[in-house]
């Protein structure tokens, strides 16, 4: 196939149990509306994809281990994924069981899955660019976009023919940089909260639980000075002695700060 297969509508294709697509690189399997599981391919009554698996990108084919694919496709993808690592940037993974005449993988990304942007480059680690052995790559994405954004590698060979992997997509919040302080502290059950780094005309809540994590006391602020901003805490009954855990939310993000009544 060398044009592009759209589904819509709850489209089905059912092929029989020789039945085999090829899709080379200008082609593409792409999912429309109806559900991302009635829009499907059926091989032999198994279901290879579906429209929740997003667009299928040339060269591709199903069922993917035919062995016969080996020989026709640049790389045999096995594995490609992407999640938040703990420095806060985003990881792309892929695994490949073989490569062909591959030179290198352009990582791209979007916000919407239909137009990608190229956000880095990984050469490949075949030998003269073929292997017949599993090869591991990981590419960091230390500018990764805000919200749901999506990924997928463009495979280049020597010869400049690409293809594109399926599109995977990662939920990336970035940190924002609020300070969010609790004085005096040890105090007799009345305290300050001084919280920076949060634009004007935000809302925030503040809860207190105490050990048994008992809430306490809650209230809603309206943050009316980005650069400091207190507010007073005084629980309608007195608080006895113990650890209490303050709770500052905002934008779905809780920062806790521990809090001790003397």
């Amino acid at each position: 196939m060398y044009g592009k297969l759209y589904f819509d509508n709850g489209n089905k294709l059912r092929l029989p149990c020789n039945g085999r697509i090829y899709i080379f690189s200008s082609g593409a399997v792409l999912p429309g509306t109806g559900g991302g599981n009635s829009n499907f391919i059926e091989i032999c009554g198994d279901v290879l994809w579906n429209a929740a698996s997003g667009p299928l990108y040339g060269s591709a084919c199903l069922p993917a281990n035919w062995p016969p694919c080996v020989g026709v496709l640049p790389i045999e993808l096995i594995e490609f994924n992407a999640h938040i690592n703990n420095r806060n940037f985003v990881d792309v993974l892929w695994s490949t069981a073989s490569e062909k005449n591959n030179n290198y993988f352009e990582i791209q990304k979007s916000l919407n899955a239909i137009e990608f942007e190229k956000t880095g480059v990984v050469p490949s680690k075949a030998n003269g660019g073929s292997s017949h052995s599993q090869l591991s790559y990981v590419y960091e994405d230390t500018n990764p976009l805000s919200g749901v954004s999506y990924y997928r590698l463009k495979q280049v060979d020597h010869d400049l023919s690409y293809s594109y992997s399926k599109v995977v997509s990662v939920n990336f919040v970035k940190e924002k940089n609020i300070r969010f302080i609790i004085y005096p502290n040890p105090n007799d059950g009345e305290f300050t909260a001084d919280i920076t780094g949060i634009e004007n005309n935000h809302e925030v809540s503040i809860y207190l639980h105490n050990e048994k994590g008992k809430r306490v006391y809650e209230s809603v602020f309206y943050i009316n000075d980005s650069v400091n901003s207190k507010f007073k805490i005084i629980p309608t009954e007195k608080l006895v002695s113990g650890i209490y855990i303050c709770t500052l939310v905002f934008e779905g993000i809780e920062y806790k700060v521990k809090v001790v009544v003397s």
